[in-house]
């Protein structure tokens, strides 16, 4: 699988927009439904490999338990007599599913930003009409009223003019950001909300996958005590940041064994 392996590793790469990210999880959703379609040509290879390795490539046959039936049962489970039929549908077949399945389910999302998008491809640009882009404009335009005035279709349509005879379908969105701003050395401020757009597109994050976990137990508790610490907390620490000085001067023995001693359970056992 190292279509999934590369596809993994690109994902963490700091550098990688939404572009880069859908096109490699479209060719790792292509290179399993190509698997799954090919499983007489995969059979086959492994024969070549487990013969070189003087492995039994035939698969074990093994006796089927008779399943008691009473008289007013319609139907019975299908249960395979050859064992590599067994092994085609319980396990090839379903790990390149669930796999697949997997894939689309969790980036789903991915592939909806990516639409909302989609007008910023050079290959769309060059392809779809002017009244199609400029709904495409107002849908974002839309999704992110705070940040994206209406003035952004009419701004972009400016721009792909501009542009649209040294634009190949072959381009990436950077590419077209950097013909823009680079090439024909346009100010943001002429083209402020294309800018603003860009700059969002750029900046989505691709995935939302946290680190590993440490397995030191003192690293967590420490990571436990500053994702949980409190305001008042945060308050008095601004202070001693701030009294520095005087902070220093104190003596931290006198304070423990004080801070001991009104903390402390007194309790008189008989």
């Amino acid at each position: 699988m190292c279509e999934v392996n590369y596809a993994s590793k690109t994902l963490q790469k700091q550098e990688i927009d939404f572009e880069e990210a859908t096109e490699v999880l479209k060719h790792v959703i292509e290179k399993l439904n190509y698997i799954r379609n090919s499983y007489e040509q995969i059979k086959l290879e492994a024969e070549e490999l487990a013969r070189k390795w003087n492995i039994e490539t035939n698969f074990q046959s093994k006796k089927q338990p008779v399943k008691k039936r009473h008289f007013d049962e319609l139907a019975s489970d299908h249960r395979f007599q050859n064992r590599e039929l067994l092994f085609k549908m319980n396990v090839f077949y379903f790990v390149l599913d669930k796999i697949s399945v997997q894939i689309e389910q969790r980036f789903s999302g991915m592939q909806t930003v990516k639409n909302l998008f989609c007008f910023l491809e050079p290959k769309n640009i060059i392809n779809l009409p002017d009244t199609v882009m400029l709904d495409m404009c107002e849908n974002v335009s839309k999704k992110y009223s705070k940040v994206i005035f209406p003035l952004f279709g009419n701004q972009f349509l400016q721009a792909v003019s501009l542009l649209k005879t040294d634009l190949t379908s072959k381009m990436s969105i950077k590419q077209f950001s950097d013909l823009l701003f680079t090439k024909y050395s346009c100010l943001e401020s002429e083209f402020l909300e294309i800018h603003t757009v860009l700059m969002l597109f750029f900046t989505l994050p691709v995935t939302v996958a946290s680190i590993e976990r440490s397995f030191s137990k003192l690293k967590i508790i420490k990571d436990y005590k500053r994702n949980f610490i409190g305001q008042s907390r945060l308050k008095k620490l601004a202070i001693l940041a701030i009294e520095h000085k005087e902070a220093a001067q104190m003596d931290l023995k006198k304070l423990i064994c004080s801070f001991a001693n009104a903390k402390a359970r007194r309790k008189n056992f008989k």
